[in-house]
């Protein structure tokens, strides 16, 4: 299993991204891998990949898939909000433009979502978005609807 960090450049900000790829399955000699959904951790509202501590670690070892996971914009490591507050349609937006690039460019097919909070919202809200790509999705506490407090 190899653990990598670095930077994307998606929907007009840089994200910093954390990939455990675990090793491809093969079935027989001379087999091509195949390809796995890859276990994508969307944190809540006032984390970043630090507080996921050696959970993707943990997750990678244990299901031999590949674990994705980064800082949205305004987190962690990633560029700074561009703007406050944010927009009602916030959730929407990451769900809709921002995990579908990062998928792209991190090379995910299929995922599989696990989020809290703020993840748990964009996990749900990418099901209906991205349709077929999604193959699980697993939630924590996820909002069912924006309260002006969250956006202020």
């Amino acid at each position: 299993m190899t653990f990598e960090m670095r930077r994307l450049d998606v929907a007009g900000m840089r994200l910093r991204v954390h990939h455990a790829v675990a090793e491809p399955v093969v079935a027989g000699a001379g087999a091509t891998a195949m390809r796995r959904p890859t276990v994508v951790l969307l944190h809540e509202g006032l984390g970043c990949f630090e507080l996921w501590r050696d959970f993707p670690q943990r997750i990678a070892r244990a299901t031999g898939l590949d674990v994705l996971a980064y800082d949205r914009q305004g987190y962690g490591g990633s560029s700074p909000l561009d703007r406050w507050p944010r927009p009602i349609d916030y959730l929407n937006r990451e769900s809709e433009v921002v995990l579908p690039q990062v998928l792209d460019h991190a090379g995910v097919g299929e995922a599989l979502l696990v989020g809290h909070s703020d993840g748990g919202t964009i996990a749900l809200l990418a099901a209906a978005a991205l349709g077929g790509r999604i193959a699980g999705i697993a939630t924590m506490a996820a909002h069912v609807f924006v309260e002006d407090i969250t956006i202020a």
